[in-house]
């Protein structure tokens, strides 16, 4: 049975990245600073899903006291935009979650 995950051999056969590198290894640097030896790691983040803030106003519903009243409002809005085609995601404020000062959502009880 064949593996769904990519193995070492087929990233030495060359799957390439945008950028010519190999796509399956760590992207590692090495500098040398006066006899120190700096590694520096490229780290590369996916992108989360464009629901993904829905997905946390319906999770902090969960918390929020009787489930009967508190998940079906953001449980509703997150299969909304779960089920949407990207860019037609519900515009609806969200329930549980608001903007701090520093633009990140955060549950209205903790600011």
């Amino acid at each position: 049975m064949a593996s769904a995950l990519p193995s070492d051999h087929m990233a030495a056969q060359g799957a390439q990245d945008h950028d010519g590198r190999n796509a399956y290894t760590p992207h590692v640097q090495v500098k040398e600073q006066q006899d120190v030896v700096v590694v520096e790691e490229e780290v590369r983040v996916g992108k989360p899903h464009r629901c993904n803030d829905r997905l946390e106003d319906f999770v902090q519903a969960l918390f929020e006291g009787d489930l009967r009243r508190t998940v079906p409002g953001p449980a509703k809005l997150f299969w909304q935009c779960y089920n949407s085609k990207p860019g037609e995601e519900p515009t609806d404020p969200f329930f549980y979650l608001e903007l701090d000062d520093k633009g990140k959502l955060v549950p209205k009880s903790q600011r």
